[in-house]
């Protein structure tokens, strides 16, 4: 690491040291020293980043309260394995996309159950939102950042974007935490939904309507597991009765670029021959192919129907009202923190599945 090329950006407003500190703290929770690893000197970090002693000292200084460096006398300083420097704060993190801070958010209803549990134990939960530009996120070290800035007791993670790297850093340095929605090899302690039995279900529902030619729109398959468990269960359902499988009729976009989905509906509908119905990934989705319809002078569910994913409250507030896969929202929220203070005590992972249930409308 001696040979690193760092730079430092004497243009910024940011102080030097913070600077320093900031590219330290990066290389470390990415792994690029390993825990017991020695550091190079104050000189070396001088001759590197072209700034003086004093900066270069205040930084280590500051990573070293942090926990995440010590010193030894005469010997210099090393990658400290992190942990908890508080292992009874009862505040934890709740990591969250910036995309589901909304009022028809398919986690209002987790985070309710979550609060309620945590509140009934004595936690206090803290809101962690990212997107793909927050610091941290694409290098794989935003939950353990956050962990260390804001001493919390642990995590819980709600989202596939935050990288496998990370839960494994997690995982080495002992920082409880509990994944919500899906499950990864990496993870010990989960609590999910059987997405594929509700996308089964809701596939099923339009093969007995008479449907052959049915559309799916949802997430990305190849990226995200909970979108591949979805669209193994429309898949199976296809399977099963023998309806040929058009690569046509699948459309993928990711939930956080929901601008995306409008010209997507519009492809879909404008196929000649036309689905006669959309299996949708969430509701949301599902809402804005409804809108689409209308506006191409399409009746539903005469001329098509549409099912989506998770009975939103705005599943009720459309007409015709959504056909959609119910999930137990609140439910996976007290799951979650009730394994959360499980691992806690005593350490041994956990794992929950929760179904899916049909919910019948008007928009098939």
């Amino acid at each position: 690491m001696e040979n690193a090329i760092w730079k430092i950006d004497k243009g910024d407003p940011r102080p030097l040291y913070y600077q320093m500190k900031e590219l330290l703290r990066s290389k470390i929770l990415r792994g690029d020293w390993e825990p017991g690893e020695m550091l190079p000197t104050e000189e070396a970090f001088c001759n590197q980043l072209g700034i003086s002693r004093i900066t270069v000292s205040r930084a280590i200084g500051d990573l070293a309260s942090e926990g995440l460096i010590f010193r030894i006398q005469g010997k210099g300083t090393f990658v400290a394995r992190p942990g908890i420097k508080n292992e009874g704060s009862k505040t934890l993190g709740l990591v969250l996309h910036r995309t589901e801070v909304s009022a028809d958010s398919y986690f209002n209803d987790v985070i309710r159950g979550i609060d309620d549990v945590a509140r009934e134990l004595g936690y206090r939960i803290m809101l962690l939102t990212f997107n793909s530009k927050t610091p941290g996120v694409k290098d794989g070290n935003f939950c353990l950042g956050e962990v260390l800035d804001k001493d919390l007791g642990g995590i819980l993670i709600t989202a596939e974007q935050i990288e496998k790297s990370e839960l494994k850093r997690l995982k080495a340095n002992k920082i409880p935490f509990v994944i919500i929605n899906y499950k990864a090899d990496e993870v010990d302690s989960c609590v999910t939904v059987d997405w594929a039995a509700g996308s089964y279900a809701a596939t099923k529902h339009l093969l007995l309507r008479g449907h052959r030619k049915i559309g799916y729109l949802g997430g990305m398959v190849e990226k995200f597991e909970v979108d591949r468990q979805k669209y193994l269960g429309f898949h199976k359902a296809l399977s099963e009765a023998g309806v040929a499988f058009d690569q046509h009729y699948i459309k993928q976009c990711p939930y956080t670029e929901r601008d995306r989905v409008n010209p997507l509906v519009e492809e879909l509908l404008a196929l000649s021959p036309r689905p006669t119905a959309i299996f949708c990934g969430d509701d949301i989705i599902a809402a804005k192919v409804l809108q689409t319809a209308q506006k191409m002078d399409l009746k539903v569910p005469e001329n098509l129907s549409i099912v989506g994913y998770g009975n939103l409250p705005i599943s009720t507030r459309l007409f015709p009202e959504l056909t959609t896969v119910d999930v137990p929202r609140y439910e996976l929220g007290r799951q979650a923190m009730t394994i959360f203070a499980n691992v806690k005590n005593n350490s041994q992972g956990q794992n929950e599945l929760l179904s899916a249930k049909l919910i019948v409308r008007k928009s098939t």
